[in-house]
């Protein structure tokens, strides 16, 4: 899960609090924001649907986010899944990954760990992929609906 350590509040009254991923922000231009992934100065959140870069820092001192509203945005998070429930030929990417994986098996290492075989689509090599990871399973049929549907 993504999490930043971000300075909220006003310029006379600010605090730095732990915001992660999903929660919902009140943004000094009164905006709700929510917030995805901190990059270096600024932060990836979602307004309106969108996705938008907003700074940490509007001028010098004055944190761009007002408040933490203490809700969550649920639905802009990935549904994790369970790697043991999956059936060869699944789709799935790790969660913060780009790569994503065909499920052809599992085997037990020597030591005992349960490792997970994708087979990578784009590269086409096989990869070993340890159970504990957050994996997310890709639905072509819904992808398809959706991008049949987009307006353009």
């Amino acid at each position: 899960m993504n999490s930043a350590l971000l300075p909220v509040g006003t310029r006379e009254n600010s605090s730095y609090l732990d915001i992660n991923e999903g929660d919902i922000l009140k943004l000094i231009s009164g905006e709700f924001a929510t917030f995805i992934e901190l990059r270096r100065t600024k932060w990836i959140g979602v307004v309106n649907g969108r996705r938008v870069l907003i700074p940490v820092f509007m001028r010098a001192n004055t944190p761009y986010i007002l408040e933490k509203t203490g809700k969550k945005d649920e639905s802009l998070l990935p549904k994790i899944a369970d790697p043991h429930k999956l059936k060869v030929g699944d789709l799935f990417a790790i969660k913060g990954g780009k790569e994503t994986f065909m499920y052809i098996g599992d085997k037990i290492k020597g030591t005992g760990k349960k490792m997970i075989i994708g087979f990578d689509l784009s590269t086409q090599r096989v990869f070993n992929i340890d159970d504990r990871i957050d994996i997310i399973t890709i639905n072509i049929e819904e992808i398809k609906q959706k991008a049949l549907n987009t307006k353009f």
